[in-house]
């Protein structure tokens, strides 16, 4: 897909955001030049407990707190703990943008695209930024947690 057609375009991005960093910054940046109106969806405590067997540093609405401060996002949500497809539902994104590691969960979502609700909607993933620097998160692992 290309960034220059991003005219009224609702972008969605995964994550938990767990210590906010430079790389995070430029996820969302990168996300920004696919479209005009970014949704953020936060991965839940809960969730990421259950995926991974541990909660993240930060909890769900300190990690909020901090992405609103950053300004990159137009609304920022909660996922939800059981039914991952009604996120997809509810804000009807155009665009799906995936953090640089993330081939797996690309992958996933396009099979599953009939059953999450997402036909049509491109998916594509972000530009490292400084991955010497900035390995891939623990919480990276092409798990579903939205």
């Amino acid at each position: 897909m290309s960034k220059k057609n991003k005219t009224q375009k609702k972008v969605m991005v995964f994550g938990v955001f767990d210590e906010l960093h430079d790389g995070h910054r430029d996820f969302l940046r990168q996300a920004k030049e696919y479209g005009d109106n970014v949704v953020v969806v936060v991965a839940r405590d809960a969730v990421i407990a259950r995926l991974y067997g541990k909660k993240p540093n930060k909890d769900e609405i300190t990690r909020i707190s901090n992405l609103l401060s950053e300004g990159y996002a137009n609304d920022i949500v909660m996922g939800h703990i059981e039914n991952r497809k009604q996120v997809f539902a509810e804000h009807k994104p155009d665009v799906i943008v995936l953090g640089f590691s993330q081939e797996k969960l690309a992958k996933e979502l396009k099979e599953k695209e009939g059953e999450l609700g997402i036909e049509g909607v491109d998916i594509v993933l972000a530009e490292p930024y400084n991955p010497e620097k900035n390995p891939p998160s623990e919480f990276t692992d092409g798990k579903i947690h939205v």
